[in-house]
């Protein structure tokens, strides 16, 4: 799922809004894949920073 990132979701999120970037496009990418926990679990043991946890919405 890809979508654009609205200014009130990156003020409340940690990704940056087109306006405070000087115009451009920003977007969120979800990705689904069979076992998130674990794919998150490898992320960030190989270094990855992890800034939401994997989360059931």
């Amino acid at each position: 799922m890809l979508g654009d990132a609205s200014v009130d979701e990156a003020e409340a999120a940690s990704f940056a809004a087109p306006t405070s970037l000087g115009g451009g496009t920003s977007v969120t990418l979800h990705v689904f894949v069979p076992d998130v926990d674990s794919l998150a679990e490898r992320a960030e043991a190989a270094g990855a920073e992890i800034l939401q946890p994997p989360k059931d919405t």
